[in-house]
């Protein structure tokens, strides 16, 4: 693959860990950065050894020393950056929400379609190798047919007026901030759901800082998600199969383990012999370690998409996209 030469838009926790994450990658150059504040970028170029800090965004987008660029301010501005991106012929690499709605959404996809550019939503979670594992055990008819899952992913936080998570002009609560994760794994597993049911809790804060969802698919499968930060929850996925489960193991976010078990009377068909049973019926644990903080991997399979003239990824679609903030859509409507 080419080495790519990445810009960050934002300055903030994400565009940290994301400049921490590309030093783990074979195929990736961190060349500019550019923020509201200039003293911020300059801070930022230096921590992370950035070869140049821009004194705007519309700099940064105008330069021919990127290729990619990173969107990592608040989300209320994903679209809007996103665009501003490719209207320059700038690749797009946005954090997760990948807009505040379904419609923001569209319009980016159909710019990028329209102008033959690159653009995924950096939701790093499927790019975890154990994530991708747990996809080709299901596809590979490991636990049967798929029937439940379940997921969850909560933080308990203090609160603060200065987070963005607590701000709702910056796009802030938890269905947008930590809710994107179940519903978008559901939906990387799943795939979209026929029916959806959400309820949200909203705290003193004004935002909703709890939310429980339910998936009903056509072919009788289900799936319970659940978000927040106002408690801690187990942060884990169970996928339930006609022929057993895989439970991928805390934190979801960032899985390094997961452990398959078959269903006891399938051992029973098998015979009862020592070995089976140790690896069916008190299940197998697979373990995949994560290198660095693990934001490096979507930025691989942007490299990976690039190198090959893709304009998207098949493990990060539009379509995907699109699906997961429909149906955020679909539960803030519910929740009025």
């Amino acid at each position: 693959m080419e080495v790519i030469k990445w810009g960050i838009f934002g300055t903030g926790v994400m565009a940290n860990n994301f400049a921490r994450g590309l030093q783990h990658s074979e195929h990736a150059k961190l060349f500019g950065v550019a923020s509201r504040e200039m003293q911020s970028t300059q801070l930022f170029a230096k921590k992370h050894n950035v070869v140049k800090a821009y004194d705007s965004y519309t700099s940064l987008v105008a330069s021919n020393d990127i290729d990619v660029v990173y969107i990592a301010t608040p989300n209320v501005l994903h679209a809007q950056h996103s665009i501003l991106c490719l209207e320059n012929n700038k690749a797009v690499l946005c954090e997760k929400p990948f807009a505040i709605n379904e419609i923001e959404a569209v319009k980016v996809i159909e710019l990028a379609r329209n102008k033959k550019l690159f653009c995924m939503e950096a939701m790093w979670s499927r790019f975890m190798p154990i994530i991708q594992y747990a996809r080709f055990a299901i596809q590979s008819g490991k636990i049967g047919e798929l029937k439940m899952l379940s997921a969850s992913f909560s933080k308990l936080k203090k609160f603060d007026p200065n987070n963005n998570i607590y701000k709702k002009e910056l796009g802030g609560g938890c269905l947008l901030d930590l809710g994107v994760y179940p519903i978008s794994l559901a939906v990387h597993f799943l795939g979209k759901p026929s029916d959806v049911k959400g309820f949200l809790v909203h705290g003193d804060s004004g935002v909703d800082e709890q939310v429980a969802i339910i998936f009903n698919y056509d072919n009788g499968c289900q799936a319970l998600l659940a978000a927040g930060f106002n408690a801690n929850y187990d942060n884990n996925i169970k996928i339930y199969g006609s022929k057993g489960m895989i439970t991928i193991k805390e934190p979801m976010y960032r899985a390094s383990k997961l452990k398959i078990n078959l269903y006891s009377y399938q051992d029973k068909l098998l015979g009862k012999i020592v070995d089976k049973i140790k690896e069916k019926y008190l299940g197998k644990t697979k373990k995949i370690a994560v290198k660095g903080n693990g934001y490096h991997y979507q930025a691989d399979e942007v490299a990976k998409c690039l190198t090959e003239g893709r304009l998207e990824s098949e493990k990060m679609s539009w379509a995907d996209t699109q699906a997961v903030l429909h149906i955020v859509d679909q539960i803030k409507l519910q929740n009025v």
